[in-house]
């Protein structure tokens, strides 16, 4: 908990509403705030009411730099409806007209951080499940979520159906999902975009039939919407299929996708799954070294050691760590997983063995490597990778990325003293005339540097 809420509630009450009124006077946002918890529930909803009424008629535009404070005026709304619908019902109607404004209010800014959407997408639909959760009138409340759901055009209304579980009985649910197939059956194929208004329905019946448990009813909808199923709605109805506890089913389907398949990592965590789950040892060691060998990192390796067995873990290492370094080609996720596993004497001799491959434009990877070698006291290793994202930066020539040039270098400064053996590297002093040869032009790196290269 913030201190400060402390040290606050123990000030005096004149100097607290003295102090919110002087910060009203600055900001819209206070000043709305102050007024929301000053009023009664009616005056709030009322505004509230005006509010949404301006919201579809506004005629201003935000653009991205004005669109998060847009948001937080949004905010406000959904928590004025919050504080002030006087029953779940009037909640609901209330934000129902909030979401039915999502059109205008997108349509009236740049939302290019998603800011805006998210507050649809995430406050307002926590907001309305938990009145929905609330509501008696489960009839009613089913024609609300159907009517915002199928009129969604921004796709900022999707989760309401998702809530659907939190809000109603498995049978409205049902009577739902019947519903909407039914109005799926109803597009004429002579409709403009029928495929995909049909879908969209169908697309309903699986998001109800995942929350029922009911792979069978998710299964027929997508295949109602798709003649050839592609491989990731292959996965996602085993998906469905294991989590209501059909392991055998789930399996046909997962082994619909071919090994060789771009989705095969998802197959193959999928399978992971369900041979746990049935407890076929023998095909849950295959996968799971399949998976390993796919991506070396820590979480595949506690993987296949839960396959495996724990107490096989240095053995397994050791026979990794001797295919890494046996392998031709660099790969940065083996370099990675050398460094996870601490295996640092090791990834040193990676390092050095692919000095000629190390690329610094893969800072995600390098950087981290870099960091190690430089802890691990492994100096010339840790020099490579620095002069790596240094080339990079350079080659780049982008100014606004030089800071991270020049503070690779000044730690290439600071560590080339502790190499005792450069073997067949240039020492620092050579890349340093290199480097300032090639780039002499770049000033403004230099400049930030400290130093000029010589003429």
């Amino acid at each position: 908990m913030d201190e400060r809420r402390e040290k606050l509630l123990e000030l005096d009450k004149e100097v607290l509403a003295d102090a919110l009124l002087k910060v009203a006077m600055h900001s819209e946002e206070a000043e709305e705030t102050i007024t929301r918890m000053v009023s009664t529930p009616s005056e709030n909803q009322g505004r509230v009411k005006r509010k949404i009424a301006t919201l579809r008629d506004r005629g201003a535009f935000y653009d991205w730099r004005a669109a998060a404070s847009f948001a937080r005026e949004l905010e406000g709304m959904v928590e004025a409806i919050e504080a002030s619908a006087e029953d779940p019902k009037e909640g609901v109607e209330l934000l129902a007209d909030f979401f039915e404004s999502d059109q205008s209010a997108i349509e009236s800014c740049d939302d290019s951080n998603g800011e805006v959407g998210d507050i649809f997408r995430n406050y307002a639909t926590e907001v309305f499940a938990a009145f929905g959760q609330q509501c008696k009138d489960k009839a009613w409340l089913s024609d609300v979520v159907l009517r915002l759901w199928v009129e969604d055009n921004y796709g900022v209304r999707e989760r309401i159906l998702e809530n659907a579980r939190a809000m109603f009985p498995a049978k409205i649910m049902r009577d739902m999902a019947t519903r909407l197939w039914a109005q799926a059956n109803e597009i004429s194929a002579a409709e403009e975009h029928s495929e995909y208004k049909r879908r969209k329905f169908l697309t309903g019946v699986q998001t109800l039939a995942r929350q029922l448990g009911d792979a069978p009813l998710y299964e027929r909808a997508m295949r109602a919407a798709w003649t050839d199923l592609p491989a990731a709605f292959c996965l996602d109805i085993a998906t469905v299929y294991l989590e209501t506890g059909d392991a055998v089913t789930a399996l046909k389907w997962a082994e619909e996708v071919a090994e060789d398949d771009h989705r095969a990592s998802e197959r193959d965590d999928l399978l992971y799954a369900i041979y746990e789950k049935q407890k076929n040892r023998e095909a849950l060691e295959e996968v799971a070294w399949r998976i390993f060998h796919r991506n070396r990192n820590e979480r595949t390796l506690d993987k296949l050691l839960k396959a495996i067995g724990k107490k096989k873990r240095t053995v397994v290492l050791e026979q990794e760590c001797k295919a890494i370094l046996a392998a031709g080609k660099l790969s940065y996720s083996d370099a990675s997983f050398l460094v996870e596993v601490d295996r640092l004497d090791d990834a040193a001799r990676y390092v050095m063995m692919h000095a000629d491959a190390l690329n610094g434009d893969h800072y995600y990877y390098l950087f981290p490597l870099a960091e190690a070698m430089e802890q691990g006291k492994h100096w010339l290793p840790a020099v490579l990778c620095y002069r790596a994202l240094t080339n990079s930066i350079l080659l780049r020539g982008v100014s606004k990325y030089y800071h991270h040039g020049v503070k690779y270098l000044r730690q290439l400064d600071k560590i080339a003293g502790k190499v005792d053996d450069w073997r067949n590297i240039a020492s620092h002093g050579e890349f340093l005339k290199t480097v300032s040869t090639e780039h002499k032009r770049k000033r403004s790196f230099w400049e930030r540097y400290g130093r000029l290269p010589e003429s």
